[in-house]
């Protein structure tokens, strides 16, 4: 074998190393919660939109890959990435106690808890955290905010109201069973179109108008993030983190945190 053969063949072993994920399937699930405006959520054609769901996709073409976007319920969402190795998911906040739980690529955007009242509530009034313990609150089954809470002393069924969707939680504070929710303030107005959009009842009870802010966290978490879970190989999980900085170098995060109004 000529030296001319060996070059070849090295060179053909060197770019196919360089483009391995191009145009094929890598064996990993990529999840999103399907109710989380303008994150993650599904438009009217059932289909995956949202910021998270727009840089995930930059990252999966940048990589060459094939793999698909799948939105579920965020509890189920949550543990698909705790219990199930090569599961992503997208659009997850990044707290204290969750920092050993997955491998994280990087951040989508900045995330607040604002607190929401029906405008009308004049009986409503929060000065303080330990004001909140007064009043019921909707919080999404294994969300951030809810574990936030959960940690500061808050009770299941007592101040918070246990829901498995966002909207459902919104929908309860309009017909006044619960005193609360808590939601960031970007999310706001496309979660009430969502619902508008994907409701039977009178679009009067969703309107934004009605709703008033009564108190925020601003340091409950890092942001959004995208995470593996964490018996994900290194490689995989650092072919993604390159991905997603070749991005950010571009500004293809800032253009999309423009897009959807998530810039704080």
């Amino acid at each position: 074998m000529n030296k001319t053969i060996l070059f070849l063949i090295f060179l053909t072993f060197l770019l196919f190393s360089q483009n391995i994920y191009s145009n094929e399937t890598l064996p990993i699930t990529i999840v999103a919660e399907q109710d989380f405006p303008p994150y993650n959520f599904n438009n009217q054609d059932y289909k995956p939109t949202g910021i998270s769901v727009d840089l995930i996709q930059a990252i999966i073409d940048d990589l060459g890959m094939n793999n698909k976007i799948m939105t579920v319920p965020w509890a189920r969402c949550y543990k698909m990435g705790l219990k199930q190795k090569n599961v992503l998911v997208v659009g997850i906040s990044k707290m204290k106690h969750r920092n050993n739980l997955f491998k994280w690529v990087g951040k989508i955007t900045s995330f607040s808890a604002t607190f929401y009242k029906l405008k009308k509530r004049d009986d409503i009034i929060i000065k303080n955290l330990e004001d909140l313990k007064k009043y019921t609150i909707g919080v999404l089954l294994d969300d951030s905010r809810a574990q936030y809470l959960l940690n500061k002393g808050f009770k299941k069924d007592l101040q918070l109201i246990i829901n498995r969707s966002n909207t459902l939680s919104f929908k309860q504070l309009f017909f006044k069973r619960i005193d609360l929710v808590p939601f960031d303030k970007p999310g706001l107005k496309y979660l009430l179109q969502h619902l508008n959009d994907n409701n039977n009842e009178i679009k009067f009870f969703y309107d934004i108008n009605k709703l008033k802010e009564v108190y925020t966290i601003n340091d409950f978490s890092e942001g959004l993030w995208i995470a593996f879970n964490k018996e994900t190989s290194d490689k995989i999980v650092n072919k993604f983190r390159e991905s997603y900085q070749r991005i950010a170098k571009k500004g293809v995060i800032e253009k999309l945190q423009k897009k959807w109004d998530c810039l704080y």
